[in-house]
């Protein structure tokens, strides 16, 4: 088994981006680019010639078409090295489920508008993948319906979507070696499924046993490996502790509807660890508080940073 080395730390650019980093993308030649905080606007990061991102450079690269300026959407870096993004949860800070989308050439540095699925009105947040010959899946977030995007002629077709237990909303798509795409259902948890592109079609790829899904019915350990496990402790999906005992845990999220403080806002609630006793021993946390925003609004989060007693691990 592979193993994680304990050395890994985080580093501070020297140089930061200029306004803000939000979702990013490894492109095809070692590039990286980001989406700024005015979310129409899109930067890239280049390493130095070490290949250090540390010391790298950063440059403002095209923005989106006009009228698009989405959050939270289906995207992916294509084989040829454009990247696709695809709807939007919110559009120009209005929640709005858009079927916009965009495709960018980074040797043209140009962002060139894409047309959605045949009947297609909404698409948001939906999940999506990229298959092993290249196209692009997409799945439509209020029903059952997929669509594959040819990357060479940009034009859609609708697949069969025979066999989907249940709506795309909500889910992540993972592309498996065999070629398959992995999905855990969330309105019928805990049943997941794979998707067959050769077959077009869905078959059961078992119960996962717990419900993956925020919120649940779950609570305590959930057991994995020898002696670890997640746990669900707050309201807000899982907390996660492993063989070293570190662990974050989302305790609580509240909108303020201020648009104050950015992510890196990050403070102490307490002035000392306190103490907390679950099923696994006893768990030493300081309570962090942050905020990030979600659409016309800032939210605050509180988080647990812990430490779990060695010997209960």
């Amino acid at each position: 088994m592979p193993t994680v080395s304990l050395a890994q730390s985080l580093q501070n650019l020297d140089n930061q981006p200029p306004d803000g980093a939000g979702i990013g993308f490894l492109l095809t030649d070692g590039t990286v680019i980001f989406q700024g905080n005015g979310e129409s606007d899109w930067v890239k990061l280049t390493p130095d010639n070490f290949g250090s991102y540390v010391h790298g450079t950063w440059k403002q690269i095209a923005s989106l078409p006009a009228g698009y300026v989405p959050d939270a959407f289906a995207s992916a870096v294509l084989a040829d090295g454009r990247v696709i993004i695809e709807g939007g949860e919110y559009n120009n800070n209005v929640f709005a489920f858009t079927n916009l989308g965009a495709v960018y050439d980074p040797v043209k540095d140009t962002w060139t508008k894409q047309k959605p699925p045949d009947g297609w009105g909404f698409i948001g947040d939906s999940p999506s993948a990229v298959l092993p010959n290249g196209k692009f899946l997409l799945g439509s977030k209020f029903d059952k319906r997929i669509a594959e995007l040819d990357p060479a002629t940009l034009t859609w077709t609708n697949l069969s979507d025979a066999g989907k237990n249940d709506r795309n909303a909500e889910e992540g798509w993972t592309l498996l070696p065999d070629g398959s795409v992995l999905t855990y259902d969330v309105t019928k948890a805990p049943h997941s499924e794979r998707y067959i592109e050769s077959e077009q079609k869905w078959v059961s790829a078992g119960s996962t046993i717990v419900d993956l899904h925020s919120p649940t019915d779950i609570h305590g350990c959930i057991p994995y490996g020898k002696h670890n496990c997640f746990t669900l402790l707050g309201r807000w999906g899982l907390g996660s502790y492993g063989p070293m005992g570190r662990c974050l845990l989302p305790v609580r999220i509240r909108r303020t509807g201020e648009r104050g403080t950015p992510l890196s806002m990050i403070r102490p609630l307490t002035s000392g660890p306190s103490v907390r006793t679950f099923p696994t021993g006893i768990m030493r946390a300081i309570r962090l508080q942050c905020c990030f925003r979600m659409g016309l609004y800032w939210s605050r989060v509180i988080l647990e940073l812990c430490t779990i007693s060695t010997e209960h691990i």
